[in-house]
């Protein structure tokens, strides 16, 4: 990178709305891990209702498998309030985790290689991010660290015409999380982490970066969080934006 200053980006619910994509392959995972197989290609072959619950349920997930864990909720109707009792279950549940990422990243695949039309039309960028996005990537002033498998990120993004470095892209996991990411990065290319923006929807994890590294950090609120966790973060003392005042923002990054 040769910017002074640089974004650092989550994927889902900063610049994809991905969560239809999310709900089908987490659809078709579950139904193969239940050996009842009843793959969908599209949301509109499952219940509205799901789809809604599915929605809610959306801002406490943290990685691939916890989509499957959403499911598993809905089938056994478990009232997850909260990203605590989201979690809880989750620990419950924690002998199937390992499962569930291998179908769910299966299913993805499958998805995708067999109708990349359809599974591109479930991952739609947000409004007006492309030409921005695009602009920073060209000037190499951007950083994608998500938790998305990064073979559908570049899809996603070549779709509209943004081609990012390899080098500038970086999946999280449960055991190299987004602050260590990020820390490594700052070592390894000696950059200053006070000209850095890290900006993710997740509330926890905003905290979680905030809390770990130097970096600035801002939360999408255009991405999947609730009033509720908003306010947690915004009594924390840190802010979140919305779609334009973040292009606003950092329009100069363009």
């Amino acid at each position: 990178m040769n910017n002074d200053r640089l974004l650092a980006l989550d994927f889902d619910g900063v610049i994809a709305d991905s969560i239809l994509e999310c709900l089908v392959s987490a659809h078709n995972a579950f139904s193969k891990y239940q050996g009842e197989y009843d793959p969908r290609e599209h949301h509109g072959a499952i219940p509205k209702s799901q789809v809604e619950s599915f929605r809610k349920l959306r801002p406490q997930i943290r990685r691939g498998e916890d989509y499957v864990f959403i499911l598993q909720s809905m089938a056994e109707d478990e009232h997850l309030a909260t990203q605590s009792d989201f979690d809880g279950f989750i620990n419950r549940n924690s002998h199937r985790r390992e499962d569930y990422r291998d179908v769910f990243y299966q299913e993805r695949s499958i998805l995708r290689k067999n109708n990349l039309v359809e599974w591109l039309a479930l991952n739609p960028i947000y409004p007006g991010l492309s030409n921005f996005l695009r602009g920073v990537f060209e000037k190499r002033a951007c950083m994608i660290v998500t938790t998305k498998d990064l073979t559908s990120v570049r899809a996603i993004l070549q779709n509209e015409g943004i081609e990012p470095d390899p080098a500038d892209m970086f999946q999280a996991t449960l055991d190299y999380r987004k602050p260590a990411i990020i820390n490594d990065f700052i070592r390894k290319r000696k950059l200053n982490p006070r000209d850095i923006s890290f900006i993710d929807d997740h509330v926890a994890t905003v905290l979680e970066v905030a809390e770990n590294t130097e970096v600035h950090t801002y939360c999408a609120s255009w991405g999947y969080n609730t009033r509720d966790q908003l306010n947690t973060l915004h009594t924390a003392g840190h802010q979140s934006l919305k779609l334009d005042e973040f292009m606003e923002r950092f329009k100069d990054f363009r």
